[in-house]
């Protein structure tokens, strides 16, 4: 690959001197207006408008006037009062503010881009439109190159799966899709970003002609040229264009646990009543899909029998466990019930059906969307519900159907116009639709909205997005960090990723980890990801297969579980720093899970690495991403029908029942093996919503040793082999008991019986085995107990678990103990760490400890507001800001600006200078280099 880019960086060298051969036109003349300029080509118009000092909006379009409509990303624009001139010298044309310089070439029309001092940032290579008649459009192809150098990396296009963050000389399909997601925005290393401001089917590609980005449907090229230098302003330019990012409630911060799916209103209460008994942080518990009744997909109501009273559960959830409770929807509704019967009846409402049977509500319809909210609050949010899960928000067209057949796109028919040219906006309008009418009801409560597909402008819609129903590997762990690090460089700055991945088991149904929490190996890649997702923006642990709450992998004295709590724990303490750097987000565009060069944009070094990063402008984090402790015993694999017996014939025999009493029999038949989905109906009359099936025959092990038994189930499965039971699982009553040990003899059949249950037909039917030499070639350990590294240059850093100091500009071996993620803080930070709590709010963060990392000037402004409701737009928030002075070695913490209810009058802040076996980890420091007990007034401390 470096080779590859390197050689593309020579070809462009050539380019950018010139031997390029454009398809653009020469300048005839040119019209300034009040915000800018439009040049009249011999092909077309070019128009540039000054929107700020550092911000340009570039135009190319053929027709004499221009015809582009609203933008959906872009907030409506009040022209600054920004100074700019516009210069024409020989061969060119100069638009110039006091930070930025457009050049247009006369004989070209194309733009170089240049800083105040004339120093080359950027420039266009070539452009070019193409006519097409595109789901009955008169469109544009449109197509823009831009010349890059050499040494510059990019970042942004959202969310990828390829696991490397520089995207030179790389190429990409950009469209919204389950775990990738197309934000058009693109920053570079060289400080400026482009906001190409379209919505359709789009390619990039990075190659020795330049960076082209081609979208299909356009009525011309539309782009916004950003610039910093630094990449906190290229954001904030971003934001200050499409809208800042709304204050996310304190709770939002804290631990979410979350699994496919929780299925009555007991299990819920029940998982989070363990979670208060152990003392186990927890702030949010969330409700998956198929909460409602059976058939009734997107149905925004809870099936009255295994939900019998929603309103009082979630009453108790918030006043007896001070938990919150999140609960997925989708845009996604079967025909025929209540909720898509009234989209579709409703005068002036519009819908369109991506699959049979099925509709999609139009985000773009402000009738659609009222009626959609009117059912999420009637159903769900005047019943307590905090926050919304909305899932599938591509909408998932990328599974129902080819998205390049243009007729299949034309399914997607908004009232804004073709699926063809608003396609990838969809999940922007939906999380638009959501926000609005939630402020719209009430400001008690501040908007969530956990989504699975973002597009430019979301932030200002309080989304958080997550990276899909990805799958549990070390290679796919590590992809998100890159994966979320490029989403985040696209602006939007709330990503997470399920920690421990969606499912354990590949789409092929051959097991990975289909022991689950019963195989080390995936113990250590679980512990590892949550390491990594306590430095996420959001904090969430989700999958299917098995139910992921701590205790699943172990109780109080095991590595996993211990190791677990631990990092829980210190999300809590650190809950004062990541609040307030919450509030950096809302109120100075920044940004909080952050790509290295972010901080370090000088360090070449760190142009290239996608598996560390800052959170916050103090923590640099190092997930480990490979196993170094465990191995696991192996992989499940299907019990072959040759194993299997039932008399003469080879298979189990199944009896199949409707209800869950074994009493009701529809009929029976032999199942070769037990590898089959209930939603294919395998038997006519099986149609009811709870079933039951019982497997019987003998099973016939080849070899002599201990067998491992495994069972797929979200209800109830038992297994007995040798008559001996050895599978007693029932999910609902807390038991996630899915796997079973058993010696036998070699070459000998034994009698199996297998029960099964589920409420709905979601669920496969699965037995799965491991064998006494799959388990015996596996088992090793391998335990290794450092990773590299790199230390960014120009500053020493401090390892947070040992409080010793390195210098930068070097790769490391970083100690990874099984229990720690190697973290390193830059030195010239303060780091406010309060104490560790049940949940966000539990009580005021006092006292605070507050660790300074010496070595250089650092600040910090705590801040703190009434933690929901929207008072702190009103100004209801107060701050503090501190400052340490390295050369006069004093410590000011300044006066507190601002009040709100609630706030604490006086406060104690225990200051500690962080050094080698001080001040370090996450306990609390017993002794304290100063005390003070804060009043509101400045505190001037000096340290000698």
């Amino acid at each position: 690959m470096k080779k590859i880019i390197k050689i593309i960086y020579v070809l462009q060298i050539v380019f950018l001197l010139g031997f390029f051969s454009c398809k653009n036109a020469n300048v005839i003349s040119y019209q300034k207006y009040n915000q800018g300029i439009t040049f009249k080509l011999n092909e077309g118009n070019l128009e540039i408008a000054v929107i700020s000092d550092k911000v340009f909006r570039c135009r190319y379009y053929k027709t004499n006037t221009s015809h582009f409509r609203k933008s959906l990303m872009v907030v409506d624009q009040k022209a600054d009062s920004v100074s700019w001139t516009v210069e024409e010298k020989p061969g060119s044309y100069s638009i110039k503010t006091n930070s930025l310089i457009a050049e247009v070439d006369a004989k070209t029309g194309l733009i170089s881009f240049f800083d105040k001092d004339m120093k080359p940032i950027v420039k266009e290579n070539e452009r070019e439109l193409i006519p097409k008649d595109i789901s009955g459009e008169h469109v544009f192809n449109i197509s823009q190159t831009f010349g890059l150098t050499p040494d510059e990396a990019i970042y942004g296009l959202g969310q990828n799966q390829k696991g490397y963050m520089n995207l030179r000389g790389d190429s990409l399909e950009l469209f919204q899709r389950n775990q990738e997601d197309y934000i058009p925005v693109i920053i570079s290393t060289k400080g400026y970003g482009i906001l190409w401001d379209n919505y359709s089917y789009t390619l990039f590609k990075d190659n020795a002609n330049g960076m082209n980005l081609w979208s299909e449907v356009g009525d011309g090229i539309e782009y916004y040229f950003m610039y910093g230098p630094a990449l906190d302003t290229v954001i904030a330019n971003y934001r200050n264009l499409t809208g800042g990012c709304p204050m996310l409630p304190k709770w939002a911060f804290g631990y979410v646990i979350c699994k496919e799916r929780y299925k009555t209103q007991e299990e819920i209460l029940s998982v989070v009543k363990e979670h208060r008994e152990r003392q186990i942080p927890l702030d949010v518990i969330v409700q998956d899909w198929r909460y409602w009744s059976k058939g009734q997909w997107g149905q925004k109501t809870f099936d009255p029998v295994r939900y019998p009273n929603p309103e009082k559960m979630i009453s108790e959830l918030h006043n007896k466990y001070n938990t919150k409770f999140m609960v997925s929807v989708w845009g996604i509704m079967n025909e025929g019930f209540p909720n898509s019967n009234e989209i579709m009846n409703t005068p002036g409402s519009n819908y369109y059906r991506i699959k049979k049977g099925e509709i999609n509500y139009d985000p773009f319809n402000q009738v659609a969307c009222d009626l959609y909210w009117k059912q999420c609050n009637e159903g769900m949010f005047s019943k307590g519900v905090d926050a919304w899960w909305c899932d599938a928000t591509e909408p998932e067209m990328d599974h129902a159907f080819n998205i390049k057949a243009e007729s299949n796109r034309e399914r997607m028919n908004t009232s804004l116009g073709s699926g063809s040219r608003y396609m990838c906006a969809y999940p922007l309008m939906h999380s638009k639709n959501i926000y609005d009418n939630q402020r719209k009801t009430s400001s008690d409560k501040r908007v969530v909205n956990l989504t699975r597909s973002g597009f430019g402008g979301q932030q200002r819609y309080s989304t958080i997005v997550w990276s899909g129903d990805i799958l549990a590997t070390w290679d796919i762990f590590k992809n998100q960090i890159s994966a979320g690090l490029n989403f985040v460089s696209s602006g939007i700055p709330y990503w997470t990723t399920d920690i421990g991945a969606f499912s354990v088991i590949p789409w092929d149904n051959r097991g990975d980890y289909g022991m689950g929490t019963k195989n080390d190996e995936y113990k250590e890649l679980y512990l590892r990801w949550f390491q990594f997702g306590a430095f996420c923006p959001m904090f969430r642990s989700h999958g299917t297969n098995f139910a992921r709450e701590m205790w699943r992998f172990g109780e109080k004295g095991s590595w996993c579980y211990d190791a677990l709590i631990k990092m829980d724990q210190l999300r809590y303490r650190l809950l004062p720093y990541i609040y307030s750097v919450g509030w950096k987000v809302t109120n100075e565009g920044y940004t909080m899970m952050r790509p290295l060069a972010f901080d370090f944009q000088a360090d070449k070094n760190v142009y290239d690495n996608g598996t560390q990063f800052m959170f916050g402008q103090a923590f640099m984090v190092s997930p480990v991403t490979e196993l170094q402790h465990n191995k696991g015993k192996g992989n499940a694999v299907f019990v072959e029908s040759s194993n299997l017996f039932n008399g003469g014939k080879v298979g189990l025999r199944g009896e199949y029942y409707k209800g869950l009493d074994f009493k009701n029999k529809v009929g029976e038949r032999i199942d070769s093996m037990i590898k089959f989905s209930l939603e294919s109906k395998p038997l006519k009359g099986m149609d009811g919503e709870q079933f039951s099936i019982r497997f019987t025959g003998k099973i016939l092990s080849k070899e002599a040793g201990e067998y491992i038994f495994m069972t797929s189930y979200d209800d109830r499965s038992k297994l007995w082999v040798n008559n001996k039971l050895i599978i007693n699982g029932r999910l609902n009553n807390g038991s996630d008991d899915k796997s079973g040990v058993i010696t036998l003899a070699a070459n000998t059949k034994y009698d199996i019986r297998m029960e099964f249950s589920d409420y709905d037909w979601d669920i496969p039917v699965e037995l799965l085995w491991l064998t006494p030499g799959m388990t015996k070639s596996n088992v090793v350990e391998n335990k290794k107990n450092t990773i590299q590294v790199y230390l960014p240059a120009n500053t020493k850093w401090y390892n947070f678990w040992t409080g010793e100091t390195t210098d930068g500009g070097k790769i490391i071996d970083s100690p990874s103990p099984i229990d720690q993620i190697p973290l390193y803080i830059k030195a010239g930070s303060i780091i406010p760490m309060g104490p560790v709590m049940q949940y966000a709010t539990e009580k005021p963060a006092d006292p605070i400890e507050l660790r300074v990392y010496a070595g250089d000037d650092a600040d910090f402004t705590l801040y703190e507001d009434e933690n929901d409701n929207y008072n702190y737009e009103k100004g209801k928030y107060a701050t503090i800001s501190m400052h340490w002075n390295e050369k006069a070695q004093t410590l000011t913490i300044g006066k507190q600006q601002g009040e709100f209810t609630g706030m604490l009058k006086k406060r104690t802040f225990k200051v500690v200078f962080v050094g080698k076996n001080h001040g370090n980890g996450i306990e609390t420091s017993v002794i304290a280099d100063k005390q003070i007990q804060y009043s509101g007034n400045e505190v001037v401390l000096t340290f000698r």
